[in-house]
């Protein structure tokens, strides 16, 4: 809660959340207890912490990893993006706790590597695939997460002369066009 919350009739309520959770070592056990049975956050960045690791806990489930692209947002419009690109710039800050729990997870990593950027627009690349039939991504098209997809897919069209064999075979398995002017296969009906 914002130390300038007020309340309708006045009540400056943000500034006395503010005075308990900085007086909680000298308060009296008896006010601790009936804060904490109102389910008082003594710690609203431990809160805000924990509700951002909650977020990424869901999105394993859902996708198998941890690789979550800058621009997502989860359903109930909580910007994973923002707070997974928050502890990877801020890891030196992050207690010995954290660091621990955030590496525990599948494909956790601390810095976007350009093996791991290359692999995320591989792996979107696969999806539009499996959802369009072909691999003709129109120059800017955008997933629904916010990927530039269209504009990943030139990036690698640029850079077929130095492209390595095996990323080469792999963009070929999807039926990767690197010519936008030949027509390509006739879509089946």
């Amino acid at each position: 809660m914002l130390k300038a919350f007020k309340t309708e009739d006045g009540y400056n309520l943000g500034t006395w959340l503010g005075t308990q959770r900085s007086t909680r070592s000298t308060m009296a056990a008896e006010r601790v207890t009936r804060l904490d049975a109102l389910g008082f956050v003594w710690d609203p960045f431990e809160a805000d912490w924990e509700a951002g690791f909650a977020h990424l806990e869901q999105y394993v489930t859902e996708h198998g990893d941890a690789r979550v692209l800058k621009a997502f947002k989860t359903e109930d419009g909580y910007n994973l993006g923002e707070w997974v690109r928050r502890q990877r710039s801020d890891r030196s800050k992050l207690s010995a706790e954290r660091v621990t729990r955030l590496e525990a997870l599948p494909d956790w990593v601390w810095g976007r590597s350009l093996e791991a950027a290359w692999e995320e627009g591989f792996a979107q690349l696969a999806q539009y695939v499996a959802a369009h039939g072909d691999a003709r991504v129109p120059q800017r098209f955008k997933t629904e997460d916010g990927y530039k997809l269209g504009t990943w897919v030139q990036s690698q069209r640029n850079t077929r002369s130095t492209m390595s064999a095996e990323r080469l075979t792999r963009l070929e398995g999807l039926g990767f066009v690197w010519n936008t002017h030949d027509p390509g296969p006739k879509p089946s009906r």
